[in-house]
């Protein structure tokens, strides 16, 4: 986590009760516990070899594996998703550059591993063949970023560079992963008490979501399932520290129950195993937790790729769309055109003594006397000589 990370979920959490929390509309992004389940389904990738790599809408990139037993699309959206895909996208006419560095070094590769670093929203893949090694780093925190390194994590490309005080992502530089004070999968008792009791943040749930990386849909559910008042900080005695481990290993060896939770017919999250805190909202279950990402994330950030008819179709709807537009813009002019053609026509005569009368006047006196006798005039506001025009205000 980084500082960042800590100022969006303390103003998440600000006055958020438990069911307000968990209303929160679709996945916003993966959370560290989301990863450590989603992995368990990467194995597939294993030994497989990276075909091709193409950009994506929405700031992403897919890589093409291929292996005898079929295809296979790892999707990357960064900073907030990855998941294997079954659908390509709508791919780019011209792949960018880094798009294109990925392919001059990765395509032909064979993925050997595949991992989460640290319980953190990172997951490294380390590429063999040809002789050699490389690495890409997918970063899913903050702005996100996804690094490709040598075997010895020197960074060859980035999509992005990112310096800060205590590491920079930018080339010939080495990789350093964040800082990190407490992984989730090595916590025990001593640590978390120790946690507890010097973290800044106000309360257990914070400390647990933001200080352990949970996210606050699992960090409401560790408190869940310890009893123990998410508001609390001090005072926590070993016993409870005691449930809160027995909750965190219970998490961790979870059997895996994907599902989509809704609420009024609205999905308001996708889970790796059941959740107490959804217990009494409607549920659709899978056997992939991926599948289920792969198939609601994909549809509502429409990055499918798309037939020609339904292009076709997309592109006269944007015509009408643009037509009726210009016809309501045409017909608001013509009703205003005709509002004051009505004005002048009831207003002739007034008009036009007006017009005479300042003929009149420009024979005898100079513009500038004529300016001076009319200010404060009822109707006429402006003398414009230069493009001959008088400004009259009829109500």
């Amino acid at each position: 986590m980084n500082d960042n990370d800590d100022k969006t979920l303390e103003r998440f959490f600000k006055n958020r009760p438990l069911l307000k929390f968990l209303g929160i509309k679709m996945k916003k992004g993966l959370s560290s516990m989301d990863l450590f389940y989603l992995l368990k389904e990467f194995s597939i990738l294993l030994n497989c070899r990276l075909t091709k790599v193409y950009n994506t809408p929405n700031n992403g990139f897919d890589f093409h594996f291929h292996s005898g037993k079929g295809k296979n699309i790892l999707r990357v959206i960064i900073p907030n998703f990855i998941f294997i895909s079954k659908h390509k996208a709508e791919y780019p006419e011209k792949p960018s550059g880094f798009c294109l560095s990925l392919r001059k070094h990765m395509e032909g590769l064979i993925l050997k591993k595949i991992e989460q670093k640290n319980f953190e929203r990172i997951v490294e893949l380390l590429f063999e063949g040809r002789g050699k090694k490389k690495i890409i780093i997918v970063e899913l925190f903050s702005k996100g970023n996804i690094i490709l390194c040598s075997g010895d994590y020197e960074i060859v490309n980035v999509l992005e560079t990112q310096i800060w005080k205590e590491r920079a992502l930018k080339k010939n530089e080495t990789y350093n992963y964040p800082k990190q004070n407490f992984n989730f999968l090595e916590i025990n008792e001593n640590k978390l008490s120790n946690l507890i009791e010097n973290s800044d943040k106000e309360n257990l749930v914070k400390i647990l979501a933001i200080d352990l990386g949970l996210g606050g849909v699992f960090a409401e559910e560790i408190c869940l399932l310890s009893k123990i008042d998410k508001g609390r900080k001090k005072d926590i005695t070993e016993k409870e520290i005691s449930s809160l481990m027995n909750a965190i290993n219970e998490m961790i060896n979870k059997e895996m129950k994907a599902n989509i939770v809704y609420k009024d017919n609205e999905i308001i999250n996708i889970n790796p195993f059941e959740i107490e805190g959804y217990k009494d909202f409607r549920k659709e279950y899978s056997d992939s937790f991926n599948r289920l990402i792969d198939e609601n994330i994909r549809n509502i950030l429409k990055i499918e790729k798309k037939s020609p008819y339904k292009k076709k179709i997309e592109e006269m709807e944007n015509i009408i769309k643009n037509q009726k537009s210009k016809i309501e813009e045409m017909g608001g002019k013509i009703k205003e055109n005709q509002d004051k053609a009505e004005l002048i026509y009831t207003n002739y005569n007034l008009i036009d003594n007006i017009l005479s009368s300042v003929k009149e006047e420009m024979r005898r006196k100079s513009l500038k006397e004529i300016k001076e006798k009319l200010k404060g005039h009822k109707l006429i506001k402006e003398l414009i000589e230069k493009d001959k025009k008088i400004i009259i205000e009829i109500q």
